[in-house]
């Protein structure tokens, strides 16, 4: 049922079986470039392709293979597991990531995306404080939900391996390097990425690199004390998760 449960574009896990792997995607931290990657080692040749909203996120269209069609065959529980399988998932901070989901919900997009997944919300909420006030506290969108209600609390034991967005180049070569077959990085990872295809995975030209610049504005929008307080209080099941390994 925990896995079941799993729903959305970004509920159910991928499976990559010829490596052994299962990613556990979520918004604001590299959902687009991860995907991209799954399909790549799916060997589709279109992989790099961003074409919002439909690749690489829709599963009605990605081809990628979610681990809820091996809950239907029942070969599920081996491979939340074992021991010869990596379970992974990327966490970010609390702070950047839903600012970076208020810049680009709220700021870049017009008002239909508030209306079509927080109709509960009003319609005028436009500043960063109405933001956290009304619209996080009300509205559990995938985008700023908080990263330890990503899955049930049963199967976060099972994650073997938790990536760090503040540290991505770095901990996506870890994983691939991890990974049997040992030539995942070198396939996938090493070149192909960036504007010209000559860029390493999260290499500094790459898209997920410069997606919305929240890092940057961090001072500007946590100059008050009070929206720092406001936003650890709004996560603080994150920062007290011993798996995703936060720090305030």
């Amino acid at each position: 049922d925990a896995i079941r449960n799993l729903k959305g574009w970004d509920g159910q896990p991928v499976v990559i079986l010829r490596y052994k792997l299962i990613v556990f995607t979520q918004p604001k931290i590299a959902s687009t470039a991860f995907k991209q990657l799954l399909r790549r080692m799916m060997r589709y040749n279109d992989w790099n392709v961003h074409q919002e909203p439909i690749l690489p996120h829709d599963p009605r269209y990605n081809k990628l293979r979610y681990l809820r069609s091996h809950v239907v065959q029942g070969k599920w529980g081996r491979m939340m597991t074992g021991s010869d399988w990596t379970r992974a998932i990327f966490v970010r901070d609390p702070k950047t990531r839903v600012l970076s989901a208020y810049l680009d919900k709220v700021q870049r997009k017009d008002a239909s995306y508030m209306q079509r997944h927080c109709p509960n919300v009003p319609s005028n909420v436009t500043t960063w404080i109405q933001f956290l006030e009304s619209v996080v506290r009300q509205c559990p969108d995938p985008h700023w939900k908080p990263q330890s209600q990503r899955m049930d609390a049963v199967l976060w034991p099972l994650i073997n391996f938790v990536g760090h967005f503040e540290n991505l180049a770095q901990d996506a070569k870890c994983l691939l390097d991890r990974l049997s077959p040992p030539d995942a990085w070198s396939k996938y990872g090493a070149d192909g990425w960036g504007r010209h295809g000559n860029e390493s995975m999260f290499g500094k030209n790459t898209q997920a690199t410069h997606s919305t610049h929240s890092s940057a504005l961090m001072e500007e929008y946590f100059r008050d004390p009070d929206v720092d307080r406001l936003v650890e209080e709004l996560y603080a099941s994150d920062y007290s998760s011993k798996f995703l390994g936060l720090q305030k």
